[in-house]
């Protein structure tokens, strides 16, 4: 559920914020860094906008749980 979140599509009314968190749910889980969190933080209040050019910026530090699978398991 929270992986579906983080993912949420964009331009979504909330959805900058409901990405922010489901990002402080990873980072209490220490799945996120500090820095990622960041990046969610700061487009919270975006929500067109797409954290992932930002976070693939920070390198190692900028890696998040992947998007969720879109087929169902067999």
């Amino acid at each position: 559920m929270q992986l579906a979140l983080l993912h949420a599509p964009l331009g979504g009314e909330g959805s900058g914020r409901v990405r922010y968190a489901a990002a402080m749910y990873f980072r209490m889980a220490g799945e996120i860094s500090d820095e990622a969190l960041e990046v969610y933080r700061i487009l919270s209040r975006l929500d067109a906008e797409d954290p992932a050019p930002l976070l693939r910026q920070l390198g190692p530090a900028g890696r998040v749980p992947a998007r969720p699978s879109s087929s169902p398991r067999s």
